[in-house]
């Protein structure tokens, strides 16, 4: 299901609403001949058609599993102790296969979502700064009012790097968390922990100081000088005689679009910095994770061909077809996964 978002609409939020009242995963659009849209509208006939071979398939592998089991049932009534074996190997390398397949498909390449409402709070704070305020006509009104908004901002920003670097670690831990309950779903009780040194963060930039800058930004114009209740009284009929005063107004609108301007890709910089980071660290767990299982796996293979050695030519030919079902069956649960 796809969702028009046009400006001056906030992405964002819209996701957030759509999330709140159950649809989990939705698809924003800027517009109906949007790259996804027209992607989704190429592929879905294929992908139609794969749907349908795969539940073919599916049925096939089940009924083959079925006849399998049952043979087997009958082969290890003579055979138990070996076929007992067996099968709790195969009990284990199932589940630590399941649980590599979790790794390998993990996708969450989506910035957290409360990053981008911090994000969105220090660019609100800039926009909406003396909202109610349009202008200054004193320079000694400009002179505070630049000091205060560079100050308010320079407060907030500071507040906003702290924020992301606290929300960081904590979906670095969530993340480990999250990783350590999955692999202990494979029940193999090895006390295996990954141990990976997260990279460090780079420097980041601080919003530099524009007060200054905002008192260049002003309006000047001659007007004439207002007249007081004297000078009413003996003014000459002519206007020629008036005296033209220098007139300075400084809007605030030009003051919040121009620190706008500085902050947006300053904050933007500080997500990717920290996205990237977590990134990157993701792909090295999961890889360390990927690897251990893969190794263990191996280990557990070796262990349950050893044991198949006990058996008979014709047990033996029915583990070897037991094998050629569990291994179409993987290739047929990786494709269904995609």
């Amino acid at each position: 299901m796809f969702f028009t978002v046009e400006a001056p609409l906030s992405i964002v939020r819209v996701e957030r609403t759509l999330i709140d009242v159950g649809i989990e995963h939705p698809q924003i659009v800027s517009s109906l001949d949007d790259e996804v849209v027209l992607r989704y509208l190429e592929l879905y006939p294929y992908s139609d058609y794969l749907h349908d071979a795969l539940s073919i398939l599916r049925v096939k592998v089940d009924s083959l599993t079925s006849a399998l089991e049952e043979e087997n049932w009958e082969k290890a009534a003579a055979n138990r102790e070996v076929y007992d074996k067996l099968e709790d190997l195969e009990k284990v390398i199932d589940r630590l296969k399941r649980t590599q397949e979790r790794f390998e498909n993990d996708c969450n390449n989506e910035m957290p979502e409360q990053w981008m409402e911090s994000k969105a709070r220090i660019l609100d704070l800039v926009s909406d700064w003396k909202s109610k305020k349009t202008i200054l006509k004193k320079y000694g009104d400009a002179q505070k009012y630049a000091n205060d908004f560079d100050s308010d901002v320079s407060y907030g920003y500071s507040r906003y790097l702290h924020e992301i670097d606290d929300l960081y670690k904590q979906h670095i831990d969530e993340m480990n968390q999250r990783f350590k309950e999955w692999y202990a779903e494979a029940d193999y009780n090895d006390d295996f922990e990954p141990s990976i040194q997260n990279e460090e963060i780079s420097a980041l930039e601080t919003v530099p100081s524009f007060e200054n800058d905002l008192l260049e930004m002003k309006s000047e114009q001659y007007v004439s000088a207002k007249e007081g209740f004297i000078e009413k009284l003996f003014k000459e009929s002519s206007d020629d005689n008036k005296e033209m005063v220098l007139e300075t107004t400084f809007y605030l609108q030009e003051w919040r679009n121009y620190v706008y301007k500085i902050v947006e890709p300053l904050a933007k910089k500080v997500l990717t910095e920290y996205f990237t980071n977590t990134c990157n660290y993701e792909k090295k767990i999961i890889s360390t994770y990927i690897q251990h299982l893969s190794e263990e796996i191996l280990k557990k293979n070796v262990e349950r061909n050893s044991v198949s050695g006990q058996l008979s030519d014709d047990e033996k030919q029915l583990q070897n077809d037991n094998d050629w079902v569990r291994k179409f069956e993987d290739m047929l649960r990786n494709i269904e996964r995609c």
